[in-house]
């Protein structure tokens, strides 16, 4: 991942900077490089969108308030959710596949981006995995959810528009759903 002086710099003022490490974790700070080999794109592209994830701001506050609400901020939480909003971007999918939700971190920047875009559409698959208590017990999945939560509950509502949530194991979902789409632009596996 990028590291903390060479992104920095993406945002207006270090209090955005520091609220983004603040919500996200410093894991989640973007890798500049990587985003351009993956992408295809040149440095200024890649930079102008990380410069947007500012903008994001509010919608992060969200969710790290959902997922707070049920006692700790860690879903099995996906390691590089700037970098998947800037992939999104820059891609432009019509149609995103992913496969693994939990909480629905990766997939409120998938979907954040496709807003932006004012096109596509988010097909999730997810075989949910509960919480045997109330509260994560030592030697649980990362990714168990809450008693009471379905797969993506700290998405929030008004970015659901545009996903698709499919649940059940990928192998029995993924065919057929392969078989009706047109295409898929891009695919994010995110489970076990």
């Amino acid at each position: 991942m990028g590291s903390a002086s060479s992104t920095r710099g993406l945002w207006a003022d270090a209090k955005t900077w520091e609220e983004i490490v603040q919500l996200l974790g410093g894991r989640a700070l973007p890798d500049i490089d990587w985003l351009e080999r993956v992408s295809g794109r040149e440095t200024v592209e890649v930079l102008a969108v990380l410069r947007e994830t500012g903008d994001l701001l509010r919608t992060e506050r969200l969710i790290h308030r959902a997922l707070e609400r049920t006692g700790r901020t860690y879903y099995a939480q996906f390691p590089a959710p700037l970098e998947l909003y800037a992939i999104t971007r820059m891609l432009r999918p019509r149609h995103a596949v992913e496969s693994g939700v939990s909480s629905g971190l990766s997939s409120a920047h998938i979907l954040m981006a496709l807003e932006r875009n004012r096109r596509g559409r988010l097909h999730s698959i997810d075989f949910p995995q509960y919480q045997k208590a109330r509260k994560r017990t030592r030697g649980e999945l990362s990714w168990s959810l809450p008693l009471v939560k379905d797969s993506g509950w700290a998405i929030p509502a008004h970015l659901r528009a545009k996903w698709d949530l499919r649940t059940g194991r990928s192998e029995d979902v993924l065919p057929p759903l392969i078989k009706r789409l047109p295409s898929i632009d891009l695919f994010c596996h995110d489970s076990p």
